[in-house]
Order: structure tokens, then C-alpha cells, then sequence
């Protein structure tokens, strides 16, 4: 299974950036290709989050430490692994220093980069957060979602949730709140809504303040298409 959003890769050489986008396509990944750091940095800012950045480190305009600099400043985008490309002898060196997931040495040969692309932008099992309260809800949502292949992430109140999407951002695809859970309220929820697709288990006890947000037929639905035993 290829991943759903595109690779970018940003690279400056155009013949090798034609090059590389040509092998990755054949292979069936879509790609978004940029000329340095900054085009990078407004494609992200305007597009749906890819699987991999691909990123030569000696653009132009905005190097590939400066963009890194941007990209790990910036919560929504900072958990989005990158794979260093470079000619230079520190190469693993640097990838490292910038927090990357790995690298390829330049010249680009083929065989590496289509391994190293199908280990990071493979995806793995569909990752769903449950934010529960005290009752069973969370419980008995939790064992019948990993029954059926999902990764489940629980998080005992709204604050824990939040911080576990600002570390994973780009891996949990929707939420399932138990509205009697700690710091769940207007606001938490429409926080979470920014981060991921949300859906509340219930509506009771909340004195009408919760958001209009998406019922409970939709989220089956999307876990239908999401499941990877299905």
C-alpha cells in the first residue's frame, strides 16, 4: 500500500529533480516537486501534509536548514519525516543534527532511493486517538478498534490529547471523545477539530455546548474505509 498524499521533494536541479519525480511516479507515488526551501515552506502552508519530504540541503533561496529550522518551529508541520539528500561526506552527520528520519547520498542511485522511500512512506496501521472518561465507552471502543488492525492511542483528558496530535500530527486520523472526559469543553474540541476529524460518543451532560461536529454514522463510515481488516 503507497501512501495517499504526495512526496515533496524539494531539490534545485531541475534534471535531477525531473528525474527523481519520473522514478517515484512510475513506482505509483504521487509528487509534489519544489526548486528550494522557501517554495517548500508555502507548499505546505497550502496543501495537504505529504507522507516524506525529500529535501536537498543546498537550495537556493532557503537552504535545507533553514527550512528544517521552519518546518520543526511549526507544530502542524514539524512531525512530516524528512529524508536528507546529499553529496557531501557528513551527510549522515547532518540528517542527524536536523532531526531527519534518514538520507540518501548523492549521486542518487535508483535502487536506495525507492527503499528508503517505501520504508518512510509506507504507511502503517490507521492510528486513532480515544480520549475516555470514566466509563466503559473508551474501553469498549479501544478493544474492538484494535481487533481490527487500528493503532489506538488513549488519552485520559483533553490536555493529554492535545499533547500526543501536537507530537503525532500526521499519524491519527480521526479522534473519538468521551465528552465526560477531563478538559473536554467547547474550546478543547474545537481545538482537537484543527488537529484531526473529531466526533463526540455522546452528546448528554454538556448543557448544549459542544460543537456541531460530524455524527457518529459518518465516523463508522470513515473507519470502515480505514480499516485495514476490513
Amino acid at each position: 500500500m503507497l501512501c495517499d498524499s504526495p512526496i515533496l521533494l524539494v531539490e534545485d536541479d531541475p534534471a535531477l529533480r525531473n528525474a527523481i519525480t519520473l522514478v517515484l511516479q512510475v513506482e505509483g507515488y504521487p509528487v509534489a516537486a519544489v526548486a528550494n526551501g522557501q517554495e517548500a515552506v508555502d507548499y505546505l502552508r497550502s496543501h495537504e501534509a505529504p507522507c516524506l519530504i525529500l529535501l536537498d540541503l543546498l537550495t537556493p533561496v532557503m537552504n535545507g536548514w533553514q527550512f528544517r529550522q521552519k518546518q520543526r518551529q511549526d507544530p502542524a508541520l514539524a512531525g512530516i519525516p524528512v529524508v536528507v539528500l546529499s553529496g557531501v561526506a557528513t551527510a549522515e552527520a547532518d540528517a542527524a543534527a536536523l532531526g531527519a528520519t534518514g538520507f540518501i547520498h548523492k549521486p542518487v542511485e535508483a535502487a536506495m532511493l525507492l527503499a528508503t522511500v517505501r520504508l518512510f512512506a509506507t504507511p502503517g496501521p490507521p492510528e486513532v486517538l480515544v480520549i475516555r472518561g470514566s466509563g466503559q465507552a473508551g474501553d469498549v471502543v479501544t478493544t474492538v478498534l484494535r481487533g481490527h488492525g487500528f493503532t489506538v492511542h488513549v488519552a485520559a483528558d483533553a490536555p493529554e490529547a492535545l499533547g500526543l496530535l501536537a507530537q503525532r500530527p500526521h499519524g491519527v486520523r480521526l479522534a473519538l471523545v468521551d465528552p465526560q472526559a477531563p478538559g473536554v469543553n467547547d474550546d478543547t474540541l474545537g481545538r482537537l477539530g484543527n488537529l484531526v476529524k473529531c466526533y463526540v460518543l455522546s452528546r448528554e451532560g454538556n448543557g448544549g455546548g459542544l460543537p456541531e461536529l460530524p455524527d457518529l454514522q459518518e465516523a463508522a463510515r470513515l473507519l470502515r474505509e480505514l480499516a485495514p481488516l476490513a
